[in-house]
């Protein structure tokens, strides 16, 4: 897969979501149609190469979590501390400013990278994580 168009298409496949189609591209909305996310993919170059050396859930600055959406367990995250993560911080407001009351979702393809890498707030994160099967 390669391109932006298959990296909205592997979101909505692994979330379940739907890919949006925009015709007027000045329209502001989220890349993925999802019930409980507001999704904004970004793909290629522009994602810092750190990023795509993420194999496990990740705490940044105990704010941020990233993790594969493939497999993604609490129990194995590790605590670093980062200074570049503007980008992160500016994809995860870009996903907010969608709104419709649903979680933010910053998802991410590095040139190279085969899956997907996920960014939540750390306590939606934890939200996530610890109300499993509930509902």
């Amino acid at each position: 897969m390669s391109g932006w168009k298959d990296a909205e298409r592997q979101v909505a496949r692994i979330l379940g979501g739907k890919r949006r189609i925009r015709i007027n591209y000045s329209e502001s909305c989220e890349d993925v149609y999802h019930t409980k996310y507001s999704i904004e993919v970004k793909y290629g170059k522009q994602i810092p190469k750190w990023v795509g050396k993420i194999r496990q859930p990740v705490i940044l600055n105990k704010v941020l979590v990233l993790f594969p959406l493939s497999s993604s367990s609490f129990d194995s995250a590790v605590e670093i501390k980062r200074e570049k993560i503007k980008f992160l911080v500016e994809g995860m407001k870009q996903a907010h400013s969608y709104n419709y009351g649903k979680t933010p979702l910053l998802c991410m393809k590095p040139v190279g990278y085969r899956g997907i890498i996920g960014c939540l707030y750390l306590l939606d994160y934890l939200y996530s994580e610890f109300c499993k099967g509930e509902a």
